[in-house]
């Protein structure tokens, strides 16, 4: 058996783009046949006994009763194979499987990926534009075949401005060809204010490389004068990072003593006085809070200008507000996450600061006695809130006092029952144990009735996190893909006001469904 390609009937054939035409001549002693055709476009695979795997028959038992050839035409996509029963003049039948046959007239699919409009900007001078940047190929037989696309890159003078078409093309080996073309819009680039920004960092970095030099340098001279030296009694010598520090916290102290003229940035940092002492040891107030925000604001924006810089871009003035929030703002969550998990710790360590002392007043022992057992017992925040309790106590203060502060601290409301009740104790007396196990049965009711409302309403609570992070999220992943979708929100009079309806839209809704979300206890 040949085909019109003159291959024998045992061949396989490379894939074509062509319609394959098979005639099959029988022998002389052959009287009649039948044969069927088999097709798998699916899987060009042939299985150990050179057959197709798992074929599908699209012709079956076409029967010959004569001795005359047969002529076969195959026109679809596919893997092909013949099989043919012969039967001869003494009624013996003989099996003949053919080679495969491959059709393929479906043409390799070529995907630019990074530019999903066909058109994208380039700014003459730039580096050497990447013409396999996200791009991919892929044919249905011949799968990844990047390395054999063609371009004509070499042919177009990017350095000329406007509009040049690169085209893409791509031939498998059946023969099939696709071309796709993308549009390079080649624009005027002005590098002087780029060139001025690369100096103006060169100049900011240049003496903080100096000074790590020098401060290496005269490190590695103690290091080998040390040996051959005596070691003071007190060595006032500190590290590069105090060193930093150190400067760091010379700026702030500048820093404040400028912004604090200011009336409403000094009643601005009033409410951040809480987590100074608690979670942050290392400012004193909220004003110093202020001015490490500030200073955060500016770093994250000088390193947005670096990146933007080495990318010769300039920042767009819209561009240039986004660092400056997201640093100004980053301090503010850290320490809101810190101070929440702070109160979490104290609200679930009252309860057994609680049992505490009852169990110490059960035993016989005095206020004064239960809190320092509890600072004994207890680890973490109210522990230390009750070490300092216990300190003020020593210094002289009264007990109403010393809790009066204890309470203005955390501002608990089981803290200022506890307050209250002591402070009623302290004037009046009375039965200390059962006021104390009364605030416990209630303390541990409360806590309970609590953890219920939480197991109850925690799949409404996942619900509500995800629909208030799903727009966000959504906003992101549209803008990796097509970093151009929502370019005229900002840059157009008609985008800038959806962009700020949407905004009041979400920061509504999510206001809405956390006071709907919130139970009073």
């Amino acid at each position: 058996m040949h085909n019109s390609h003159g291959l024998s009937i045992d061949s396989s054939l490379t894939p074509t783009n062509k319609d394959i035409h098979i005639t099959f001549t029988p022998d002389s002693n052959i009287a009649s046949y039948k044969y069927r055709i088999f097709k798998n476009a699916n899987d060009s695979l042939m299985t150990s006994s050179g057959v197709l795997d798992n074929p599908t028959i699209i012709y079956n038992d076409y029967i010959v009763n004569n001795n005359t050839p047969s002529n076969i035409v195959l026109t679809e996509t596919g893997n092909y194979q013949l099989e043919i029963v012969t039967t001869d003049f003494n009624g013996n039948n003989q099996i003949i499987n053919s080679g495969i046959y491959v059709i393929d007239k479906e043409a390799p699919e070529i995907v630019l990926k990074k530019y999903n409009n066909q058109t994208v900007d380039y700014k003459k001078g730039e580096t050497e534009f990447d013409v396999l940047d996200g791009v991919t190929v892929f044919d249905n037989y011949d799968g990844d075949i990047l390395n054999k696309l063609v371009t004509n890159y070499d042919e177009l003078d990017l350095n000329k401005e406007g509009v040049h078409e690169l085209t893409y093309q791509i031939t498998d080996q059946a023969g099939n060809v696709s071309t796709k073309t993308l549009n390079i819009n080649v624009l005027k680039n002005d590098l002087s204010i780029i060139h001025i920004w690369q100096v103006l960092i060169l100049i900011c970095l240049l003496p903080i490389v100096i000074y790590v030099f020098i401060y290496n340098r005269s490190t590695r001279i103690e290091k080998r004068l040390t040996k051959y030296s005596v070691e003071p009694i007190k060595k006032d010598t500190t590290s590069l990072f105090d060193h930093i520090l150190i400067i760091y916290k010379k700026i702030i102290l500048n820093l404040k003593s400028f912004i604090s003229k200011s009336v409403f940035i000094s009643k601005h940092s009033k409410k951040f006085d809480k987590y100074t002492g608690i979670v942050d040891n290392f400012h004193k107030d909220g004003l110093e809070f202020i001015c490490s925000k500030l200073l955060a604001g500016c770093l994250v924006l000088i390193l947005a200008i670096f990146i933007k810089t080495l990318q010769f871009k300039v920042l767009a003035l819209e561009e240039v507000f986004i660092p400056i929030v997201l640093g100004y703002l980053s301090l503010n969550i850290y320490y809101i996450l810190r101070y929440k998990q702070y109160r979490n710790h104290l609200e679930n360590d009252l309860l057994q600061a609680i049992i505490v002392m009852n169990n110490a007043f059960k035993s016989g022992r005095s206020i004064t006695q239960a809190i320092e057992l509890v600072t004994k017992e207890l680890e973490g925040p109210i522990a230390d809130e009750f070490k300092l309790m216990h300190l003020q106590l020593q210094f002289g203060l009264s007990l109403d006092v010393a809790f009066s502060r204890f309470s203005e601290r955390i501002k608990i409301e089981e803290v200022n029952y506890l307050t209250a009740s002591l402070t009623i104790l302290n004037k009046t007396g009375g039965n200390i144990i059962k006021v104390f196990s009364s605030i416990e049965k209630t303390l541990f009711s409360k806590k309970k009735l609590n953890l219920e409302l939480k197991s109850l309403t925690g799949s409404s609570r996942i619900i509500m996190y995800l629909l208030s992070c799903l727009p966000i999220f959504l906003v992101v992943v549209i803008a990796m893909i097509n970093p151009n979708y929502f370019v005229s929100l900002y840059t157009t009079p008609i985008g800038l006001v959806i962009l700020f309806m949407s905004l009041i839209i979400y920061i509504s809704y999510i206001i809405v469904v956390r006071k709907v979300m919130k139970v009073g206890m």
